[in-house]
């Protein structure tokens, strides 16, 4: 609440603290954005890992001139884990950021709204920064690829437990199909998830509820200054 009231007013009405609005501000904001590129980056690397390591997976399974025994499902278990631990250790490293990020990214969102507003009803008094305008909307943009990364990195995390199904159901061995069974059941109690704190996930859920949130905050804004305007037209008619 603190980022839109701050950010509203520095935009809307403006300030003598012009060192505020003009470099600390967008400075903050670049440097968040520059971390969040960076993650997403780290997560497309993930992404690669976990689709070479289903390709070895389904390869392996393909393939009835191994000896599954060596690889398969064992190894594989182990791979994954792997997999699984380096996904952890990102996402820790990166989670104050991107929580900040979030935050930063929907106080700007709700901020813009704001200002649209007061444009379009206090034209008087309201001026529209249009530089920051696009550099809102390029921020938006961006939080639209890097939550996109993190849904395709899951959705690749997701094929591995199809493959093993199939490789469940190609097979006779009791070993392995107890092997397969554990493997399967792990994936589906511990499931590979990029969120923040255990507050949310970072997946298209996440836009959904800040597009509804930012949407009933509008309609209330709306009818408050519709009122406020309301309310002075008739003070202003009743003294005349």
């Amino acid at each position: 609440m603190g980022f839109v009231v701050v950010y509203s007013y520095l935009s809307v009405f403006g300030t003598n603290k012009q060192n505020i609005k003009h470099v600390f501000w967008p400075l903050t904001c670049c440097l968040n954005m520059l971390a969040s590129a960076q993650y997403a980056i780290f997560m497309r690397i993930l992404r690669n890992k976990y689709e070479m390591a289903n390709g070895l997976f389904q390869s392996y399974m393909d393939n009835t001139r191994t000896y599954m025994q060596l690889m398969y499902p064992r190894e594989i278990d182990r791979l994954f884990a792997e997999l699984r631990y380096i996904t952890n250790e990102v996402k820790t490293h990166y989670a104050a950021n991107t929580l900040l990020f979030v935050v930063v990214t929907a106080a700007i969102f709700v901020s813009d709204v704001t200002i649209l507003s007061c444009h379009l009803i206090y034209k008087a008094h309201a001026h529209m920064n249009k530089q920051a305008f696009f550099i809102s909307v390029f921020r938006l943009i961006f939080f639209f690829f890097f939550v996109r990364e993190a849904h395709n990195t899951i959705q690749s995390t997701k094929q591995t437990v199809l493959i093993a199904h199939k490789a469940l159901s190609r097979t006779n061995n009791a070993v392995i199909s107890k092997e397969l069974d554990t493997f399967i059941l792990s994936c589906w109690i511990h499931p590979i998830v990029f969120d923040v704190y255990d507050l949310f996930d970072l997946d298209y859920q996440l836009i959904q509820s800040i597009l509804v949130a930012v949407a009933t905050y509008t309609v209330v804004l709306v009818q408050i200054q519709l009122a406020l305007l309301e309310h002075a037209s008739k003070a202003n008619s009743a003294i005349v």
